[in-house]
């Protein structure tokens, strides 16, 4: 990062279309073992003019279903060993995790879904 900033000057330019599909085909490369994704996608978004917080910011939200179809993918492989276990258990962790990130569902849908049981 220190290099990125020393060799190119900061430009500030928006974020468009190209310099995202840029930015994800970078973190496709990043499959490999020994590649940091978020690493090279700050420095990659840097390089094409984006301040660095923007760039760290887009990172954060790319890997957000880049690590939720990973996890869909583990369940997938693993669903004959998963088939035993509670599956309330994981229903509750992900509705926390929506609920962290900000999802409130309404107090007469849940009177409503819960009513259709």
């Amino acid at each position: 990062m220190f290099i990125t900033q020393r060799l190119w000057p900061a430009a500030h330019k928006p974020l468009d279309l190209k310099r995202a599909g840029l930015i994800g085909l970078i973190q496709g490369f990043c499959v490999f073992p020994g590649l940091s994704r978020s690493g090279w996608t700050i420095c990659t978004g840097v390089n094409l003019g984006l301040e660095p917080g923007r760039a760290a910011e887009f990172s954060f939200i790319l890997s957000v279903p880049t690590i939720a179809m990973a996890n869909a993918l583990e369940f997938w492989q693993h669903r004959k060993e998963l088939g035993a276990m509670h599956w309330d258990v994981y229903a509750a962790a992900f509705i926390g995790r929506l609920r962290s990130w900000g999802w409130r569902p309404s107090p007469s849908s849940l009177v409503s879904s819960c009513a259709d049981t």
